[in-house]
């Protein structure tokens, strides 16, 4: 089985990324527009290079782009461009990549990988953690969201589905050489250990239940 990642981002990182003030905000806001224009598109990672991105974030350069604030990292002899915010931690800053976001409620900074696919460029949420299993830099997809137990980051992406609305989905993300594998489903405490269990949660007439089970997603079916 999946063996899950305990390793979640910390409260600390979690409320310095609320506090980022609306001027810091505007730093990392409309950035495919920005780099449209600035003919700057073509520096973002494609999918191919986000494992190379995550291995590789705590060697990037600070560096502002087309007016984005980032980092720029050498990829395969490239230089790539990650859009994202500097905030202060107890152990000193650290670099959130990630992009602002506009909400009902006004703009909010998203923590993510900013990628370009043949789709065009997107924000895939979620925070770079250290895998406790192998002390390697991690990609851990998700969001953080009002769940029973307040504010929590879920792991999980945003699925647009067959009526085009989007839903997001709790399951693990898998970085491979092929780009991205989503895998729905969720860490489930057996009582000796937690395990990964694929599965999808789904309205039934008695509620809302997880129902295990391996998702096949059809070509095209994951939007980011």
């Amino acid at each position: 089985p999946l063996k899950p990642i305990k390793t979640r981002p910390t409260d600390t990182v979690l409320n310095a990324i609320k506090e980022i003030s609306k001027e810091r905000l505007l730093e990392t806001s409309d950035v495919t527009e920005k780099l449209v224009d600035n003919n700057k598109i073509d520096m973002l990672p494609t999918l191919e290079n986000l494992p190379d991105v995550v291995k590789n974030i705590k060697k990037g350069k600070r560096e502002k782009l087309a007016k984005i604030s980032g980092l720029t990292l050498d990829i395969n002899k490239a230089k790539r461009f990650i859009p994202g915010q500097v905030i202060n931690t107890p152990l000193g800053p650290m670099f959130i990549p990630g992009q602002t976001v506009e909400t009902p409620s006004g703009p909010v900074f998203v923590p993510g990988l900013s990628v370009n696919t043949p789709a065009g460029p997107s924000l895939i949420p979620g925070h770079i953690v250290i895998n406790e299993n192998t002390n390697e830099p991690f990609f851990l997809a998700g969001q953080v969201l009002q769940t029973s137990n307040g504010e929590e980051f879920v792991c999980g992406q945003t699925i647009k589905n067959k009526n085009d609305l989007h839903r997001f989905i709790e399951g693990q993300t898998v970085l491979s050489e092929e780009g991205l594998k989503f895998i729905p489903g969720k860490i489930i405490n057996t009582g000796l250990e937690e395990v990964f269990v694929p599965g999808q949660t789904i309205l039934t007439p008695e509620g809302v239940q997880f129902v295990p089970g391996q998702t096949v997603t059809e070509e095209n079916g994951i939007t980011f």
